[in-house]
């Protein structure tokens, strides 16, 4: 893996609704899940 373009991760916070890796409570969505799991952390 070269690199991960992210544009905001905090749900509410992104520039498409839906979407983000975290809650605004700090918990972790299911894509940040699989996100830490493929770069091994």
């Amino acid at each position: 893996m070269k690199g991960i373009t992210l544009w905001g991760y905090v749900v509410g916070s992104t520039w498409v609704n839906g979407t983000g890796l975290i809650q605004s409570n700090g918990t972790p969505r299911p894509a940040m899940n699989w996100l830490m799991d493929y770069i091994g952390r």
